[in-house]
């Protein structure tokens, strides 16, 4: 028994300082991001107005987390922005812009899978301003037409987190996080009509003739993504 005792006291001398040194998972609530990737289009609809079918999608994310930071759970709440702008060319007579703007609002639920990896699924729901632009190779007058509309995303995705940059302080909070997600996008179709560009010069304005507006047809912007994204959490 004394051979045994001696290990085993060993044991739980060094077992008690290691327990000791053990660092406590520290919650950053906030976070803050940029994102990027392409977008596949899946509505025909949208070759009346361009001839390209992928488009890049860059945008900003601040989310805040709703649940206490011992948790394993993150349910946050998120607002941002996305942008999304293709040129293309239609009938090889118009050189065409599609832009898309939309600001929206959701919710992210995380769960820490370990300190470093956080699987989550986001679901996000706001308005949309698309805006068409067709100007003709032949400079003969460009037409403008846009229209608001419903858009929302879901998605799912991976969190990578660093440690945190220091373990007191003003950066005892602050860490970096990477994420990779894939998703899908729904967006309304919306009515397009167009009408010339109104000319810069205000005299020149005045001076034109009334022009009706020219009905385009139905745009649907939905589509399914892949995005990147980098920032900080604190």
């Amino acid at each position: 028994m004394k051979t045994l005792a001696l290990p085993l006291a060993l044991a739980l001398m060094y077992a008690q300082p290691a327990a000791a040194q053990e660092v406590p998972h520290t919650a950053s609530p906030w976070a803050v991001s940029v994102v990027l990737g392409p977008r596949y289009h899946l509505s025909g609809t949208r070759d009346a107005f361009s001839s390209e079918t992928v488009g890049f999608a860059p945008g900003f994310v601040l989310s805040r987390d709703l649940l206490p930071g011992s948790s394993r759970l993150e349910l946050a709440a998120e607002v941002g922005v996305d942008v999304e702008a293709n040129s293309g060319s239609l009938h090889q007579s118009w050189r065409t812009t599609v832009t898309a703007f939309s600001p929206f609002a959701g919710v992210a639920v995380r769960f820490r899978a370990l300190r470093w990896l956080l699987p989550y699924v986001r679901v996000h729901a706001g308005a949309v301003l698309h805006d068409v632009r067709l100007d003709p190779h032949d400079n003969s007058g460009v037409l403008e037409a846009s229209a608001w509309g419903f858009q929302g995303t879901a998605g799912l995705g991976l969190m990578f987190q660093t440690g945190t940059f220091a373990r007191e302080g003003a950066f005892q909070r602050v860490r970096f996080a990477f994420t990779l997600e894939g998703g899908a996008v729904y967006s309304a179709p919306v009515t397009l009509e167009a009408a010339p560009q109104r000319p810069s010069d205000a005299r020149a304005a005045a001076d034109r003739l009334p022009v009706g507006r020219v009905r385009l047809g139905e745009l649907d912007t939905s589509a399914t993504y892949v995005r990147l994204g980098v920032g900080f959490r604190f």
